[in-house]
């Protein structure tokens, strides 16, 4: 070995690697395997989506699979195949019998008494409609459920409406009790009498076509219940004790029609025999008078008993005499003024005393 007379011979340095920890080893394989993953979630979910636009697009105007109508699997099917195959589904259907009830009476109606159908129509709609017109991930979901665990739908139906009116006014025949009204009236021996008012109950037709219609909506149908109207009567006997008493004062008392020594009397029961009863438009009063045309014809003998023919004057000669008589002036009973003269006469109270 030589001597070195370096005062500071060089130093060498020797390069190292450090080693990773186990710790940090398995983070980096963590985190490689969770990106990897990561690729392969996204990636499943593109092809997912991918294949989902494609089954959507593959049931462009199509029911799309696992929807059923009345058991008949629509899946597939455009409107031109779903409307008739749904039709024959729905032969007969429904067949319940829908009820009306009211106080334990009962009035059952075949569908075909109310024009009961399926709406094939909007029936299709409604199956086109799964898995459509929602959100992403709602029509998503909807052909996901259909095709996995299919959808039923409810079948739509449709009534007649003429016939649902012609079931109503059969059971408000068998309900309605029409409001009476108190009017005047002449009884068998033409006295003025007033008929008496009674409340009334009838069928609410508009409630009771609501209710029916709600209940047609699905089978089975839920019974209706029959609901009913309070009425009151608009004439009661009361308003009309006024008119009853002006035409007893008319008729309930004789008039006695003087001319000279001569005298006609007009009896109570001739009276009624005169009276006219005229109500108003609601009912709510009359006007109570005596026939003019009756009246007239009362008095036609006795204008002919009081008529007086006209004379002239003439001169009656006889043997040895002439003889004058003077003429006589004619008369004639005024129908008109006596006739008011009657109605006068009859509204008094004294009339009977003339």
């Amino acid at each position: 070995m030589q001597r070195s007379d370096a005062i500071n011979p060089p130093e060498a340095r020797v390069a190292h690697v450090d080693s990773p920890s186990r710790e940090q080893a398995v983070t980096k394989r963590a985190s490689t395997l969770l990106r990897h993953a990561f690729i392969g979630v996204a990636a499943a979910l593109v092809l997912a989506i991918a294949l989902l636009f494609g089954y959507g697009a593959l049931h462009g105007g199509r029911v799309f699979r696992g929807v059923h109508v009345l058991g008949q699997d629509l899946g597939g099917m455009d409107r031109a195949a779903a409307v008739p195959a749904l039709g024959r589904a729905a032969a007969g259907y429904p067949s319940d019998k829908v009820i009306l009830q009211s106080n334990g009476r009962n009035w059952d109606f075949s569908p075909a008494e109310l024009g009961l159908a399926v709406d094939a129509d909007k029936t299709v709609d409604a199956a086109m409609s799964v898995g459509r017109g929602g959100s992403f991930l709602s029509d998503l979901g909807g052909q996901l459920g259909a095709l996995l665990g299919g959808a039923q739908i409810a079948p739509v139906l449709k009534h007649d409406e003429a016939m649902v009116d012609k079931a109503i006014a059969r059971v408000a025949a068998d309900l309605d009790k029409p409001v009476v009204n108190s009017k005047l009236d002449q009884g068998p021996d033409g006295k003025v009498i007033i008929t008496p008012s009674s409340n009334g109950s009838v069928v609410d037709r508009d409630a009771l076509r609501a209710g029916l219609v709600g209940s047609l909506g699905a089978a089975p149908f839920a019974p209706v219940n029959v609901p009913m109207r309070e009425q009151t009567p608009k004439v009661t006997a009361a308003a009309l004790r006024d008119s009853q008493t002006q035409a007893l004062l008319l008729t309930e008392q004789p008039i006695a029609l003087k001319s000279g020594d001569q005298t006609w009397t007009m009896q109570p029961e001739e009276l009624r025999g005169m009276l006219t009863l005229a109500p108003s438009t609601d009912g709510s009063s009359y006007t109570v008078t005596l026939d003019n045309n009756a009246l007239a014809a009362y008095l036609k003998p006795v204008g002919e008993a009081l008529s007086v023919v006209p004379k002239d004057a003439t001169v009656v000669i006889g043997k040895g005499t002439v003889t004058l008589k003077k003429d006589v002036a004619g008369a004639d009973l005024d129908a008109p003024a006596a006739i008011t003269a009657i109605e006068q006469a009859a509204q008094q109270e004294d009339a009977a005393s003339r």
